[in-house]
């Protein structure tokens, strides 16, 4: 208890502090506003590729329809669903663009659980751009550098074959988080060998191309190079978006965590509730704390969207919970309510990061007791401190 008290006292401090330094931003105008649907990413099908490319005979693969039902339950809209691009075609590299039968069919399994509970799905490419060989220690494809736009032409294009007419998906997810490209506007942090961001482009908008030519009219989410503000849409594309597409149904996309390495479940810095907080200023990888770093770069999204009348998602956000004091725990919730508040004033999609019954993660909202259980997943059925904050009714659909 004595605990839990010096946590209420902090966090109240805390949220002072980070309420008056960030400002909540005057709603957008419709036109620039995004969907506004919230939800959450369940990894489980990504981590289960490797079980099923070498068991295609599996059944039971994703989450059970038990998941989907309860997240339902608790007020959650949409579900951004990883799958892997190495696995879906492992064969692409020698040239053989065929899918893996078994992994395509858990996909499209897992989109009919999602569309039972109710709930709508962004599916989501989880490779930036890039495709490595499985099993393989050789460097990655990379769009421009190996990937020809026929290969992502060509991914796309049977996706949307098989999900253009479910209602259950309402969104693509292109590429998620391209690290690999050099930056347009800052030549000190180009490296050498990588394709430019055009080429990223210009593979993004053939997609685009590719899937409204099959009579496709679902939302894309095209992501910002990733991952840090240096990278974000405001810095690399100050002119506004940049996606040709004739329907007007771009959704621009970014990830923002409030620590560099969002693997590490690191407890809560006051220190970094500075506003004038910077370490590694010098660098791409700068932390410019909680304030500028975190709540201030998504209300730089926010009015670069605004600005330029696009609609935008937060993809993946996440902060920590598990194996945190209960006094840690509730001040990154703190923070993350201040989080939810800017995106709930710019109207935007979010998909909370993430959740998964097979296997356990710093950032979960939700998972399952007991040791991980990769294959077969046994149903979310706990509560980590961040669902708090996302199952608020103001931070849900609305």
């Amino acid at each position: 208890m004595r605990i839990l008290g010096r946590a209420v006292v902090v966090v109240v401090a805390t949220a002072a502090l980070l309420a008056a330094s960030v400002r909540v931003p005057v709603i957008a105008p419709d036109g620039a506003r995004s969907t506004g649907m919230r939800g959450i990413t369940v990894a489980t099908l990504l981590t289960q590729a490797v079980t099923i490319s070498d068991h295609p005979d599996v059944t039971g693969t994703g989450e059970p329809q038990s998941t989907y039902d309860a997240l339902a339950a608790l007020g959650h809209r949409l579900i951004r669903l990883p799958v892997s691009w190495d696995y879906l075609q492992p064969n692409l590299g020698a040239g053989d663009p065929a899918v893996h039968r078994a992994y395509w069919n858990a996909i499209v399994a897992e989109v009919r659980k999602i569309g039972a509970a109710g709930l709508r799905a962004v599916l989501d490419l989880h490779n930036g751009c890039e495709w490595t060989k499985p099993r393989s220690t050789a460097p990655p494809l990379v769009c421009g550098a190996g990937i020809t736009t026929s290969m992502t032409d060509d991914v796309w294009k049977r996706l949307s074959d098989e999900f253009k007419d479910d209602p259950a998906v309402v969104a693509y997810d292109l590429f998620n988080e391209p690290t690999r490209f050099d930056h347009p506007t800052r030549a000190d942090l180009r490296k050498p060998g990588q394709p430019p961001y055009s080429a990223y482009k210009r593979h993004v908008d053939e997609v685009v191309r590719t899937i409204r030519a099959n009579g496709d009219g679902k939302d894309i989410w095209v992501e910002s190079l990733c991952c840090s503000v240096y990278s974000d849409f405001a810095v690399t594309d100050p002119g506004g978006g940049w996606v040709n597409d004739p329907l007007n149904r771009i959704v621009y996309s970014q990830h923002m965590y409030p620590v560099k390495n969002s693997a590490v479940g690191e407890p809560f810095d006051p220190a970094k509730a500075d506003p004038d907080y910077v370490r590694d200023g010098d660098r791409s990888w700068v932390d410019r704390g909680y304030v500028r770093g975190f709540l201030g770069r998504l209300d730089d999204f926010g009015r670069w969207c605004a600005e330029n009348g696009v609609r935008c998602s937060v993809g993946e956000v996440g902060w920590f919970g598990e194996g945190q004091s209960a006094e840690s725990a509730a001040q990154w919730n703190a923070l993350g309510d201040r989080w939810y508040a800017i995106a709930n004033g710019y109207g935007m999609a979010v998909t909370y990061y993430g959740a998964s019954s097979a296997f356990h993660g710093p950032l979960w909202a939700y998972d399952a007791p007991g040791p991980d259980a990769w294959f077969p997943a046994p149903g979310l059925t706990r509560k980590q401190p961040q669902a708090t904050v996302i199952e608020r009714p103001e931070n849900r659909t609305p």
